[in-house]
């Protein structure tokens, strides 16, 4: 008997301790008390999330806890998040009503208006959440980019924010360069499915580099940090012989979480090119035409780990490891004909290309965090090591007449050679710190100092003839140079709250830039530009949902060493290079006026500005007698700019939301400096229209269009284009399991097209990649979800992932 009492207790007690409690209440909004559909209810325990539900459509929610002391979080687009103590006994817990006011944003908050491709949308910055983005499934990062507002991607990968190509990079909030993420298309390295969200600042304030006159841009990948053990598979496949695979997995162990993601891709693209010359001599015109045919391969491997330790709930340690490597193979054929305008005289050459790359990145990350009680205290520290590596070769040779100019070939030889080697080492550290100052006030100071060092060989051979047994040395067409630039700075930016309206925010960054090399003489060149670098923001909050903002930043564009380089650069026969060891930094000064109007339904947002850049310099091309083109870089008087942006976010129910924006600027170049009558002027404009629409419970549409306005570009204009994509997503299992179709560049229209109108030279110049492409991608998740609300606590730092650059994005 008394074993059976004893056995009896001990069982109710496993029962009593094992026994959940339900815990009910409903979310409301402040300025209606209507019931807020879609709310997301956070519960955690000890800074880990452990569940999450969504209220119903009453605004109600309902959790099952075992007893004990929890955190509850509530945040809805459009509303502060709120979070509150939770303590749960044995009886059955109603919260009542639970009231979120509509958000009071800081100086940069940002806000949840959509779903589908989610966007946040700030006063001085746009955030993207990509995470749901059909039309960059089993994509690269570059699809990615195709897809945030405001982004254009050109056929060489170079990306412009707003028309402006000077944008810097970031991922994860540290340099892209550290990454290896430099050249053509480098963005088609990193997996679309690896990337959270994309934010853009169009006007940074001191705390950031002051590079990057156009702007910043900061790619957030996927981490999965501060949830339990989880993790996702994906692979896809898609026309013209296009794979990709992939997983991250996230697993957490008391006060550490090891993350580990390793991702494949290997595609192949086709490309053409058309290019017509006119050539106006005072004894002669002539003309040549030249098509190009080619395809080309890349195959990366990207393999990511990273180890999070927390220390006594208030050190928090990031080390991150990545490893990355690519080849890939090229063929090229080009038929160029080149004759009198009369066509009375004809030459003909045909130049077969084969070509092959591969590289090697590798980086080590240590980040470390203090956390304060006070979300306006911050202190981190953040360093990396990069080093990288490249080789690649090509083969080239002429089949021609016998009338063709020897001058645009390689000369009389059966085949030219060239192999490149290339190495570097980039070491990168900042700190950054805030503190209040008084009730009201707000300082942040920190440092950056960054050194890079790197190498380039091109050894350059030819073959003599067709039954030569070997190649002879190519000392024209040959080059190294050596390289280190460094950069130290130091910011400091104070901001204050005068009142319920209104908040301010002064700023001033000082940067010394040097950059040296070795020219192929032995002679070294180098150049230091040192400089200050203020900005200045003010905002005014006439009401709850509405903002107003006035800023102002002066920011720089340094050249580099291919634009300062003045050895000629014999690669190209037809078009030789050299840079300009006279040329000057530009610096832009820039004006922006925006608003931005929050509601539950979503966000509105419009800004205007002004941008005048001073000793504006640019690729500028001239042609020699023999009709060989000469690109080298110069500075031109002046560049101002004029512009107008808007960008709309709004769902309409719970199955179809809609994301709008568009930008359009006048833009005036001149360059009398440099030659009479240089000067242009044009308008142009861009626009994008993403449309996500749930027709069934499992079933979701993507339609997005994409336009690209004409622009001058300094010596012509570039043609506008139009392209649209569209894509399937059908779920197998809810929020665990789906497949997507999607179908890029629908009409067949992305292509590029520039003309070139200076003094004896007449250019059309038509470029196109493989852009219509239908992929099929499958996914796979486990464990617990990122959460697809708010980041968090107001004025949280925009979830950048732990880089200097990339935190703190407020103002």
């Amino acid at each position: 008997m008394k074993t059976s009492l004893t056995l009896a207790f001990a069982l109710a007690i496993s029962l009593q301790s094992i026994a959940q409690t339900t815990v009910t209440g409903q979310v409301v909004g402040s300025d209606d008390q209507a019931a807020l559909v879609g709310a997301q209810v956070i519960v955690s325990q000890q800074r880990q999330a452990i569940t999450q539900v969504v209220t119903d459509a009453k605004g109600q929610f309902s959790i099952k806890l075992p007893s004990g002391i929890y955190g509850l979080g509530i945040q809805m687009m459009g509303y502060t998040a709120t979070r509150q103590r939770l303590t749960v006994g044995s009886d059955k817990l109603d919260l009542g009503a639970i009231t979120l006011s509509i958000e009071d944003t800081e100086l940069a908050e940002a806000e949840v208006t959509a779903s589908g491709p989610r966007a946040l949308n700030g006063l001085d910055r746009k955030v993207y959440q990509v995470g749901d983005d059909l039309i960059a499934q089993g994509g690269t990062g570059m699809d990615i980019l195709r897809q945030v507002p405001s982004l254009t991607v050109d056929i060489d990968g170079n990306i412009a924010l707003r028309g402006d190509e000077n944008v810097t990079i970031l991922v994860d909030g540290r340099p892209a360069a550290l990454l290896g993420l430099t050249g053509d298309n480098a963005f088609e390295r990193i997996p679309a499915n690896s990337i959270a969200s994309v934010e853009v600042v169009t006007n940074p304030g001191a705390k950031y580099d002051a590079s990057g006159t156009g702007g910043i841009i900061n790619i957030v990948t996927k981490k999965g940090r501060k949830l339990p053990f989880n993790g996702s598979f994906n692979a896809g496949i898609g026309t013209g012989d296009k794979q990709n695979a992939g997983f991250t997995v996230s697993a957490p162990a008391k006060n550490f979480r090891l993350t580990t993601s390793l991702n494949w891709g290997d595609r192949q693209r086709r490309n053409e090119s058309h290019v017509f010359r006119r050539y106006d001599f005072p004894d002669t015109t002539y003309t040549l035409n030249y098509d190009g045919a080619g395809i080309s391969g890349h195959d990366n491997l990207n393999f990511r780990i990273g180890l999070d330790w927390t220390l006594a709930k208030v050190h928090e340690f990031n080390l991150s490891v990545n490893l990355g490597q690519g080849n890939g193979t090229g063929d090229e054929t080009t038929e160029y004909v080149n004759q009198t305008l009369d066509k009375s005289f004809i030459t003909r050459a045909t130049q077969i290309s084969g070509n092959s790359f591969g590289y090697g990145n590798d980086n080590i990350s240590l980040m470390y965090k203090k956390v304060f009680d006070d979300d306006i205290k911050a202190f981190s520290m953040d360093a990396t090591y990069a080093t990288g590596s490249s080789q690649s070769g090509s083969s080239t040779r002429f089949v021609k007449d016998n009338l063709y100019p020897d001058d645009l070939t390689y000369g009389d030889v059966a085949a030219q050679l060239f192999n490149n080697i290339g190495d570097n080492q980039t070491f990168n550290f900042q700190s950054d710190f805030s503190w209040p100052v008084g009730d009201a006030g707000r300082l942040d100071m920190g440092g950056r100092y960054s050194i890079k060092a790197s190498k380039e060989d091109r050894i350059a051979s030819q073959l003599p003839y067709q039954w030569s047994s070997s190649y002879v040395p190519d000392s024209l067409r040959s080059l190294n140079v050596d390289q280190n630039n460094t950069i130290a700075a130091l910011y400091a930016t104070y901001g204050h709250v005068f009142s319920e309206q209104w908040k301010g925010q002064l700023g001033l960054r000082y940067e010394n830039a040097s950059l040296s090399f070795n020219l192929s003489d032995g002679s070294p060149l180098s150049r230091v530009y040192p400089g200050l670098f203020p900005s200045a923001y003010l905002t005014y909050t006439p009401k709850k949902g509405l903002e107003f903002q006035g800023s102002y930043s002066m920011r720089v564009n340094r050249p580099r060493e291919r634009a300062l380089n003045p050895v000629i650069d014999y690669s190209n026969p037809q078009s030789l290079r050299k840079g300009n060891p006279e040329l000057k930094p530009e610096i832009t000064h820039s004006v922006e006026l925006s608003a931005v109007q929050y509601s539950r339904k979503g966000s509105i947002s419009a800004a205007i500005y002004a941008k005048r850049t001073d000793g504006m310099f640019s690729r500028y091309l001239t042609v020699e007698p023999n009709g060989i083109l000469m690109m080298t870089w110069e500075n031109f008087d002046l560049r101002q700019r004029i512009g107008a942006s808007g960008n709309a976010m709004l769902r309409f129910s719970k199955t179809l939301s809609i994301q709008a924006s568009a930008d359009a600027f006048y833009t005036e170049i001149s360059g009398e400096n440099l030659q009479v009558g240089l000067s242009q002027s044009g308008f142009g404009w861009q626009g994008r229209g993403n449309v996500m629409w749930q027709f069934q419970p499992k079933h979701q549409l993507q339609v997005t269009f994409n336009h690209w306005g004409a622009g001058p570009t300094g010596q012509g204009y570039r043609k506008g284009i139009s392209y649209l994509d569209m894509a399937y997503k059908y779920d197998i299992i809810p929020k665990k399991l789906f497949v997507s179709m999607r179908l890029s560049d629908v009409f067949n229209t992305r292509q590029f097209s520039y003309i070139q109108d200076s003094r004896n030279l007449y250019v059309t110049y038509d470029r196109a990649r493989e852009s219509q492409i239908l992929y099929l991608s499958v996914q796979y998740d486990f464990g617990a979800k990122e959460s697809k609300g708010r980041g968090g606590r107001k004025g949280s730092r925009g979830g950048s992932g732990g880089g200097s650059q990339g935190a703190g994005m407020e103002l």
